[in-house]
């Protein structure tokens, strides 16, 4: 048995009874084909194509939540703020929750506070330490 097929058989364990549990199969299996260079920014739409969906749907996001969120973990999620001229910044949730918490979000270059920041904040996914560790190689 690979490794990877430990964490599907963790993955149909905990999940055995989800609508979703296919989704997060099919998630992993495109994630184990991947080198590991093209699994540094992973969108929903990278998601929605390894599902073989042509729209972004619930069901993509719910299953792509499960896999970071959760005790399989194969997901590590990662934000950009991404300004009006197309910059690109990293984010920690930290930054964000702050944000939040103040009602504006202080631009990193500018200095200045930005009150509709949610909509330029775009989340990412990156493989965990975890799934590296049950990766094939």
């Amino acid at each position: 048995m690979s490794h990877i097929d430990e964490l599907k058989d963790e993955v149909k364990e905990s999940w055995r009874d989800s609508p979703l549990l296919q989704a997060c199969l099919s998630i992993i299996d495109y994630l184990n084909k991947l080198p590991l260079d093209e699994m540094q920014m992973l969108t929903f739409s990278s998601f929605k194509e390894a599902m073989g969906e042509k729209e972004l749907t619930d069901h993509v996001v719910r299953a792509v939540a499960l896999l970071a969120n959760t005790s399989i973990h194969a997901l590590d999620t990662k934000l950009l703020f991404v300004d009006d001229d197309e910059n690109e910044f990293e984010l920690e949730k930290s930054d964000l929750a702050e944000a939040r918490r103040r009602g504006e979000f202080i631009h990193p270059e500018t200095g200045i506070g930005i009150r509709d920041f949610e909509s330029k904040i775009v989340p990412y996914f990156v493989p965990s330490q975890r799934f590296l560790e049950f990766k094939d190689r």
